[in-house]
């Protein structure tokens, strides 16, 4: 058997899923905003707000790292904070949590965890095996990300079963190995909920409870949902009985406003301590200005266009291997990442272990190429695609006004549509897809095995490959599978890699304390 036991230092942090973040059309007035505040209070702005608070509903980045200073998990990621005012998540090392140690069985299908002893939610109830059981099979029940955590991001859960022995044990049986089963645990979807709160302030239905914890917490993170009025603010103070170090900032007010110029103004004149999701042109007009500091951090995600891949004529790789090619990169690169990012082709983005510069390297412009894939595919010109992009994002809105323009010549005309949450979820959600997406990317577990598993699952031969990739050891050979369906993908050109992105955070000049991870946000290590 293997033991781990817990780290010299324990963290209470959870990792928060990448990928597209739903967006509210919010944008609060800096006055009503300034109005309500409390000086006392840590205050940030973001450009986007969240669609639920409900940790096993949410699937998008905004959601999810909101979320995750509100709920425990069982195991987390430790935290480099040898500089505390830059702190990275390290998801190379996995630390307990709500657990305090676990054991693995020699052939990697039974994890049992030992729960910390005493732990209690806000409301007194105790923090134990019989939550753990509830919120699990609460997650199952509804079908989310929470279950798809769960299930270590296969469309079939590896779950056998889920028992508690006791108060203090949760026994996991697998049906097969999972190899990124442990790492996804450490993701906020798979969080501990109070369920005597969620039961008598959420009803009776499991409907009507996810009604409710949309809008309001119930878990034992460091922090509590004070209050939320949708799409303007919403308020976090600490939780008295956390079970870990106490959240450097008491108090937190989270401020939405979509607009990008208003969320400039307020970092600018230190309205906010930390500023996120400015544009990139924004944040570098910021550069050298005193009264902030910019953070940036290389990260495993990327900005890209999603092609409708069964919608005529999409379906043909050589439209999409033509438009592949007809992307001005170097021009998204300047007047969009501005230099806070990096080109690439292929699944992998720079920051991810399975890259090869050799295989990935960044396409080059080549509009006589596109011109002539176009003229093989013989495809009828124009063709209208409609584009849906979440509101507040006001990078990938400049990445369309480039892609207009450069595919226009081509014929291929583009509807950019800047979509509110609600129309945004409820277009994704149609059978029908005849659109195409811009957005932002990145696996919530930093793993091949991960990406691949919701990213490319349209090739048998890759799907093959991941398979054998899976049940393969040696790190070497899993690097030759990897190599093997990046040109696959390559060839297929299944969506545009636009450009790795940087993760960057404007912060006032007099806040000591900031840590970041690769989705995450972490309030309770933000402090001045």
């Amino acid at each position: 058997m293997k033991t781990v036991t817990p780290a010299s230092r324990l963290s209470a942090i959870t990792a928060a899923l990448t990928g597209a973040a739903l967006l509210l059309t919010a944008c609060a007035s800096p006055s009503q905003s300034d109005e309500n505040a409390d000086t006392g209070a840590l205050v940030v702005d973001t450009a986007t707000a969240p669609s639920t608070f409900d940790p096993a509903i949410a699937c998008n980045l905004v959601d999810i790292s909101l979320l995750s200073d509100l709920y425990q998990t069982l195991v987390t990621y430790e935290v480099d904070d040898s500089d505390p005012s830059a702190a990275v998540q390290d998801q190379n090392e996995i630390v307990p949590a709500l657990a305090e140690e676990w054991e693995v069985s020699d052939d990697g299908l039974t994890y049992t965890f030992t729960l910390q002893e005493g732990v209690e939610f806000p409301s007194g109830a105790p923090v134990d095996a019989e939550a753990v059981l509830y919120s699990w099979n609460r997650a199952f029940d509804l079908g989310g990300c929470g279950a798809y955590f769960l299930s270590s991001g296969k469309s079939e859960s590896p779950i056998d079963e889920i028992t508690a022995p006791d108060d203090r044990t949760v026994v996991v049986t697998l049906t097969e190995r999972a190899n990124n089963f442990l790492p996804a645990l450490t993701n906020v979807n798979t969080g501990i909920i109070d369920r005597t709160v969620l039961e008598a302030e959420g009803g009776d239905t499991a409907e009507d409870q996810s009604t409710w914890l949309a809008t309001h917490s119930a878990g034992s993170g460091p922090y509590t949902l004070e209050s939320y009025s949708a799409g303007e603010r919403a308020v976090y103070t600490a939780n008295p009985a956390y079970s870990g170090s106490a959240p450097i900032s008491d108090r937190v007010e989270i401020n939405f406003i979509s607009d990008d110029a208003s969320l400039l103004l307020r970092a600018r004149n230190s309205t906010a301590d930390v500023t996120l999701g400015l544009s990139k042109q924004a944040v570098s007009s910021l550069e050298g200005d005193e009264n902030v500091r910019i953070v940036s951090t290389p990260a495993p995600q990327w900005t890209k266009f999603d092609f409708p891949l069964a919608h005529a004529p999409f379906d043909d790789v050589r439209v999409r291997e033509a438009l592949s090619y007809a992307v001005p990169y170097q021009e998204i690169l300047d007047k969009v990442a501005f230099g806070y990012g990096a080109t690439y082709f292929g699944p992998y983005p720079p920051e991810f272990s399975a890259y090869d510069e050799t295989i990935g390297a960044p396409r080059e412009e080549d509009l006589a190429r596109a011109r002539e894939l176009l003229d093989e595919a013989g495809i009828d010109t124009p063709v209208e695609l409609p584009v849906y992009i979440r509101s507040g994002q006001t990078d990938q809105e400049n990445v369309a006004t480039i892609l207009q323009s450069a595919w226009k010549d081509l014929g291929i005309e583009l509807d950019v549509q800047i979509l509110t949450a609600s129309a945004y979820q409820e277009a994704i959600s149609s059978d029908v897809v005849d659109y195409a997406l811009i957005g932002t990317d990145g696996p919530a577990v930093v793993d091949p095995e991960w990406l691949l598993s919701y990213d490319y699952t349209s090739n048998e031969a890759a799907n093959d490959l991941l398979a054998e990739a899976a049940d393969t050891a040696d790190e070497a050979a899993r690097q030759e599978l990897w190599n093997e369906i990046a040109e696959l993908w390559i060839a297929d050109v299944p969506r545009i890699p636009l450009y790795a992105q940087d993760d960057v955070v404007v912060v006032g000049a007099d806040l000591s304390s900031f840590a970041s991870g690769q989705s995450n946000t972490l309030f309770h290590l933000w402090g001045k």
